[in-house]
């Protein structure tokens, strides 16, 4: 079924990851492998990450005047790999 679902998706050029069985997997589970369904959720999907920018996230800049509004400070990362923040 993965192999099927590769085949509806060959126009998007996924990456490696995104192409990945696992990756893949994720969303025939959470259509119930309904192929179409899970098609069009990847679809969504992809076209959110796009909208959003997401594949560049780790390189936001939070505007200057948030920082003097809300101090806070990253102080690193739980074991989720969440950031972890002080705020006063």
């Amino acid at each position: 079924i993965i192999q099927q679902f590769q085949e509806k998706l060959q126009d998007l050029q996924l990456s490696e990851e995104q192409n990945s069985n696992m990756n893949l997997l994720r969303f025939l589970r959470a259509r119930d492998f309904k192929l179409n369904l899970a098609e069009d959720m990847l679809r969504k999907n992809l076209a959110w990450r796009k909208e959003n920018d997401m594949d560049n996230i780790r390189n936001y800049q939070v505007p200057s005047h948030f920082q003097q509004d809300l101090p806070y400070d990253v102080v690193g990362f739980d074991s989720g790999n969440s950031p972890v923040f002080i705020l006063p």
